[in-house]
């Protein structure tokens, strides 16, 4: 079990009700949203319960910071209903938001079952904000304590550090590419703290094409235009610790033969990332270069269309002024001209900002990740292993009801396929989750979905199949395969045995069936 709290420190992704649309939204997937659960509201109905909670917010009208506490709890294994609302009552009480109003929402979209929690941090009847001073550790020592209480699988729950230290690696996480910090991380780190001088330190640095830099009372180390804090890169390399190290500063006096450099690239490794990486740079080039060439049509017309309006604005100015009328009416006319250009001019730059953004939406940006996963999703068995070797990094030890076996083939062996988690696993419109080796059916699947696994793990995994589960699964499945007579058969000896004699009961049933009808 893992508890996270998400940053909220913009208003923007303060917003309560934009953060419980969001939560409530399926997607278009059935499996996203499993259990929508209200806590201190008046409504059942989440959207009503959101505003609700903003009603609240607004009473306080002395805080100046974000009002919304986004918590997430993840799971390796897949408790029940009842298991998590405990979970989600107890970590909620000990960080002192028991009497607040929240909406938490369960989503089985990723490779892990996880319970979004959205809290409003104002009192409902004080007003109060409440704001939980290092819940990090609050949450890693409660997280524990749950782990061994409820039997739930066990996590590293030790805290690492100042988050500063480990965005970077949230960052690489997130996108699948080194970032600076990183790679001087993994490369040069264990030299720098070697150094026993300046000219030592800076000497690494030279070598792998970094400079030091003081600024703002630190040090920033840069690569071309790149920079980030020394202190980022490890708490050793503050100024104060660098200083009481190696003394006051001194600027580097020369430089050293650059041995290697930070190049941005996919963390993961595997046959097909080198390729797929190319193709996207090409692409990102390609789609900035077709955005920009739309961008600047549109701006042309706009351009040309104001240029009209203000050769229109001119003439009439023109023609007022060798009127021979009095100047009274002149400053009217002239007035009246003015405004009649602006009003022409908002009229045109607003009817083109339309177009420029639908210019940017139809020609939109993708990170690296997000090219991937669209990749993968539309078939692309080369994007899919790319995502799949990254999962491999943190792969953990399947838990609940699954399918597995050796795969025939790389890609989504499904067209219902409508997300790739960042392991590439396959969501199914049904809610099947299908990995390299695995097929995961969730807790309680029905016979159709049952029967769909078999027919999915049969086209992806060839002749024998191996169940994992609970005892009821295992009666399930050896059920559904022999009644619907499927072209499959079971590694486990006694699931076939089972599978044999269910169908051989059919294949009898149907024969005296045959005879009645006969006579």
């Amino acid at each position: 079990m893992i508890a996270r709290r998400i940053s909220m420190n913009s208003l923007k992704k303060s917003n309560i009700r934009r953060l419980i649309n969001y939560l409530t939204d399926s997607q278009g997937v059935p499996a996203r949203v499993q259990e929508v659960r209200i806590t201190g509201c008046e409504s059942e109905n989440a959207e009503w319960a959101a505003l609700e909670m903003q009603a609240v917010q607004k009473m306080n009208h002395r805080a100046k910071g974000d009002r919304t506490y986004h918590l997430v709890l993840s799971f390796r294994e897949e408790p029940s209903k009842e298991v998590m609302r405990q979970l989600e009552d107890i970590v909620c009480n000990k960080l002192g938001y028991g009497e607040h109003q929240r909406v938490s929402v369960v989503h089985g979209d990723t490779d892990n079952l996880h319970l979004h929690i959205a809290i409003n941090k104002i009192h409902p009847h004080k007003l109060t904000l409440h704001e939980p001073f290092y819940d990090h550790k609050t949450l890693a020592v409660l997280c524990s304590h749950l782990e061994k209480t409820f039997q739930l699988e066990q996590d590293n729950h030790v805290f690492r550090g100042k988050s500063r230290e480990t965005a970077a690696v949230n960052m690489e996480r997130a996108g699948d590419l080194e970032s600076l910090t990183g790679w001087i991380q993994r490369n040069c780190l264990k030299q720098m703290e070697k150094a026993n001088s300046w000219e030592s330190f800076h000497g690494v640095l030279s070598e792998h094409g970094l400079t030091l830099h003081p600024r703002s009372g630190g040090f920033v180390i840069r690569f071309g235009k790149l920079h980030v804090k020394a202190s980022s890169v490890s708490r050793m390399f503050s100024k104060a610790n660098l200083e009481k190290k190696l003394g006051v500063f001194q600027p580097a006096r020369s430089s050293q033969k650059v041995q290697r450099s930070y190049c941005r690239k996919p963390l993961t490794k595997s046959p097909a990332t080198t390729a797929l990486w190319e193709k996207y740079q090409e692409w990102v080039l390609e789609n900035r270069k077709k955005r920009q060439q739309v961008l600047a049509t549109i701006r042309a017309r706009r351009d040309a269309e104001l240029g009209a309006a203000k050769k229109s604005f001119d003439t009439r100015s023109m023609i007022i002024k060798h009127m021979t009328e009095g100047a009274v009416l002149k400053r009217i006319l002239y007035s009246q001209n003015r405004t009649r250009l602006e009003r022409k001019a908002k009229e045109i730059r607003e009817k083109y900002l339309k177009e420029m953004q639908e210019a940017r939406q139809g020609h939109p940006h993708f990170s690296w990740s997000s090219w991937i996963e669209r990749k993968a999703r539309s078939g692309d068995s080369a994007a899919l292993e790319v995502m799949r070797a990254r999962g491999r990094k943190r792969d953990m030890p399947a838990r609940g009801n699954y399918l597995s076996g050796s795969s025939r083939e790389t890609g989504a062996s499904s067209g219902t396929t409508k997300k790739v988690t960042r392991k590439g696993s396959c969501i199914h419109e049904s809610g099947l989750r299908e990995t390299e080796k695995e097929i995961h059916l969730p807790k309680n699947a029905k016979d159709t979905l049952v029967q769909e696994a078999l027919l999915l793990a049969a086209q992806k995994f060839g002749g024998a199949v191996e169940v994992h589960g609970t005892a009821d699964f295992w009666g399930k499945v050896a059920r559904v395969a022999g009644e619907q007579r499927l072209s499959i058969s079971f590694v486990n000896p006694g699931l076939e045995k089972r599978r044999v004699e269910i169908l051989q009961q059919q294949k009898d049933r149907a024969h005296h069936q045959s005879q009645a009808k006969g006579r």
